[in-house]
């Protein structure tokens, strides 16, 4: 299976085109998950469910909205699952099972799943509403609360900061809320819960009645920077040199992970969830907020190939800053992250991607940050690497290297600034490397390799390596090219960099097929 988005866009759309077929994308979360998938042929129907707000009629040419199902048709829905005389007699076993379950109809295909099964979790959704109002009150203020969690997924530190309790009180009542069959455990996740759909809404009303919206919008603030300091401090974890845009770092009290691979992980496991709060933290005008998620999200973007799951995130944060920070160093930021994530996606978002970098390099150029403006230079010629243009992106490489003359020994960013330059001249290898320049690419190759050795910078010294290895690849030299690439693969397994570490392992067998 390809890694790319883009590749297995292709393949996908290779495998369907002389297909007749109706295809169903089950749960969109929008446009721009969407699209890679979708497949102009009239052989192939599509039909797409959705909950989200994105406006996709430039994608289909009808729109159905689907309201709640009525008592008659919840009633319809549970006969033709499991034939009248099952339902009657289900009826009959729970004289409530209509109105529990009337509403929804995932919540009628589960609930006939159960039935079939022969579980008892019907009777205990049934009960919920009775053993509600007969909780002990620390227990009952924490399930109003958490109903106000602004995401579906309750871990354990989204808990215990809506409940604005210790987390060893916050994981005793999600195992007695889960016993009670108010939440359910998430499969493959010892500390990660949701609210069983049945309920769900009656204990958020409930909750509203009962604690009031001042309180709701407490939770709210409090679950939102609680995401946004765990997300800070996973992704400065999984990519610890990479320079700041905020002093948030330096604020992060959340123990560190244990390594790189455990905060990237940690990271990816609560994309979706980021990308949600980031919608929400715009709808609270919490402008910060929507800026700090969407760069915490950079080593997911950069280590996982996660572009796809955050772009509709970018785009937020991009309008964001545009309308209430403009040209700051956020929104220099938020418009280079965007411009970096298109660029990944191929060549259908090559043109978006060249405006927005462009935007960045004068956003950042007007906020007088130097080191922004360099990176964004630096982006554009990375998007000239992507397109093959090694001449343009080498001349971008060199107008950024120039840009951090600027920075000297006692600037703030002098650190940063002795980084960024060992980046670029990594990036000037691979310039060269794409004109058959050689020896001169494997001289700049090695003198970033050597710089990212003795500052502990194991991502981009395997990054580093990957590129050493293409050089020789482009010349044929399979034998050299493997030291290399074995070293880059120890060192980026190490960071869980599975996009990297999937071409490494696709480079390795070539070479050795190439060797007989």
């Amino acid at each position: 299976m390809p890694s790319g988005v883009e590749e297995r866009a292709w393949l996908y759309r290779g495998l369907m085109a002389h297909r007749h077929i109706i295809m169903v994308l089950d749960n969109a979360r929008g446009l721009e998950q969407l699209k890679p998938y979708i497949i102009s042929t009239a052989s192939v129907f599509t039909i797409v469910t959705t909950t989200t707000r994105d406006d996709l009629r430039d994608l289909f040419q009808t729109q159905i909205p689907v309201g709640r199902l009525s008592t008659h048709d919840t009633k319809r829905l549970f006969i033709r699952l499991m034939g009248k005389r099952a339902f009657e007699q289900a009826l009959h076993e729970h004289p409530t099972l209509v109105t529990e379950c009337q509403g929804g109809a995932a919540v009628v295909h589960r609930t006939v799943a159960t039935l079939r099964a022969g579980h008892n979790s019907i009777d205990g959704r049934l009960r919920a509403e009775d053993t509600y109002h007969r909780l002990q009150t620390d227990l009952a203020r924490f399930l109003n609360l958490l109903s106000f969690l602004p995401w579906p997924d309750i871990s354990l530190g989204a808990a215990s900061a809506a409940g604005d309790v210790p987390q060893s009180d916050a994981a005793r009542w999600l195992t007695q809320l889960a016993d009670l069959q108010f939440l359910e455990r998430q499969s493959g996740h010892e500390d990660r819960y949701s609210f069983r759909p049945s309920i769900q809404e009656y204990v958020a009303k409930t909750a509203l009645g009962r604690e009031g919206l001042i309180v709701k919008k407490a939770v709210v603030k409090r679950s939102l920077n609680w995401l946004l300091h765990f997300a800070a401090r996973a992704d400065h974890d999984a990519h610890p040199l990479r320079w700041p845009v905020n002093d948030l770092r330096e604020r992060l009290t959340q123990t560190p992970f244990a390594s790189s691979a455990e905060a990237l992980n940690a990271l990816v496991s609560e994309i979706d969830t980021i990308t949600r709060a980031v919608a929400i933290a715009r709808d609270v005008r919490e402008f910060d907020t929507v800026c700090g998620l969407c760069d915490a999200m950079w080593s997911a973007q950069l280590k996982a190939g996660r572009q796809v799951e955050v772009l509709p995130a970018l785009r937020i944060g991009v309008a964001v800053a545009d309308k209430n920070l403009p040209d700051s160093l956020l929104a220099a930021r938020m418009q280079t992250l965007l411009g970096l994530a298109l660029t990944e996606l191929g060549r259908d978002r090559w043109a978006e991607a060249k405006r927005v970098l462009r935007r960045a390099v004068r956003t950042a150029r007007a906020s007088g940050h130097v080191l922004s403006h360099a990176t964004a230079v630096e982006s554009l010629g990375l998007l000239s690497l992507r397109q093959g243009n090694g001449s343009h992106a080498f001349s971008r490489f060199e107008e950024s290297y120039d840009i951090l003359a600027q920075i000297g020994e006692g600037h703030p960013d002098a650190v940063h600034a002795k980084r960024a330059r060992a980046l670029l001249r990594r990036h000037m290898g691979s310039a060269l490397r794409c004109q058959s320049h050689f020896s001169e690419a494997h001289a700049q190759l090695n003198t970033a390799l050597d710089f990212f050795r003795s500052a502990g910078d194991r991502y981009n010294e395997g990054r580093t390596l990957t590129d050493i290895a293409w050089a020789h690849l482009d010349k044929y030299e399979f034998s050299e090219a493997l030291p290399p690439i074995d070293a880059a693969l120890a060192l980026l397994t190490d960071e869980a960099a599975e996009p990297h570490i999937e071409q490494l392992r696709r480079l390795r067998r070539l070479c050795v097929a190439a060797q007989g």
